[in-house]
This record gives C-alpha cells, structure tokens and sequence, in this order.
C-alpha cells in the first residue's frame, strides 16, 4: 500500500533509458473505478504540466515512478480537464458523509495498492485537530464508498466499525 500523497514529489523516470523526465505534482484518480488515473507531472523539458496515464507507468518504487519513455507523457493542455477523474489535491479536506447523511470526518489521504493502481481505502480524520495530533483512521474502499464531486460516500457500518460510536448529524441551513 502506498498513500497518494506520498508519490507527490518523487521523480519520475524511465527505463531502460535512465532519465529524470519530471516529479510528480499531483495524483487523478478515476472515481468511478476507484482506481489511479493519472499523475501530474512537472518537467523540465516541457513547458507546463504533463500527464502520465496510469496505464503507461510501469512501477512506483520507493523514491521513483518509473515509465517506458519521456513519450508517455502528455501535455496536460492538449489532455483537457476530465469530469472522470479527481485530483488529490482538489479531494483533499472533503467531508465525508455516510449514506444516512450523517458527517465522519475529512479526506485526508487515499490509499493505492502500487502494482495495479487500485483505491484500497480512504484515510479520514475528524478535522485540522485531529490530524496534527496523527489522528486517523482508515475506510476500506468498496462498492459501497464513492468519491463523488464534493464528499466522499461511505457506508454508515465502516463509520461505526472504525469509531465505535455514532456520527454526528449534517448542520442545517
């Protein structure tokens, strides 16, 4: 497992050439498949952001993220703005909400299995408190969790699971 936000930062290289061609700005992901997208890649060869399919990376290692070649990567302009995918900075401090619309906390992370870019959870914290004091828990992706527009859904039982407790009801108005 890997979290996304650690691959924010690493270089991206490729093999067999050898090459630095960018580092990772910022992680899409496709909602509905609940899988890696793409990765936003600053380049210094290229001028503006680029974009790394998932499918054309080959491996994500410790310290990089690997791909065939520097062709892989497209221009995020030419790429356009996908209503599919989500980035991680945009989903980042979501509130997530139950499937009963009871509130449980923020999006803090999401949690990606490395070799076939599959969603394998959501990290979620009770708010800015909780997360400074390493407060966090984990929701299991499903098919019953959905990253949506503006929250994360979840099932009320992976909630209940995870706290022990009830959640608080959304505010009015």
């Amino acid at each position: 497992m890997v979290r996304a936000s650690e691959l924010r930062g690493k270089t991206v290289i490729t093999v067999p050439e050898g090459k630095e061609i960018g580092i990772v700005a910022d992680v899409l992901f496709q909602p509905e498949e609940q899988r890696l997208g793409a990765l936003v890649v600053e380049s210094p060869s290229f001028a503006g952001l680029q974009i790394l399919l998932a499918a054309d990376i080959t491996s994500v290692g410790g310290d990089a993220v690997a791909t065939q070649s520097a062709t892989k990567l497209q221009d995020q302009a030419r790429f356009g703005e996908s209503a599919e995918l989500v980035s991680l900075s945009e989903a980042s401090g979501r509130r997530v909400a139950t499937v009963s619309g009871n509130y449980a906390g923020e999006l803090f992370d999401v949690h990606l299995d490395p070799a076939t870019g599959r969603i394998t959870g959501y990290e979620v914290t009770g708010g800015l408190f909780a997360r400074m004091l390493g407060q966090s828990h984990t929701i299991e992706a499903s098919e019953h969790t959905h990253l949506g527009k503006d929250l994360l859904i979840v099932a009320d039982e992976a909630i209940r699971a995870k706290h022990g407790e009830e959640t608080r009801p959304p505010a009015q108005g």
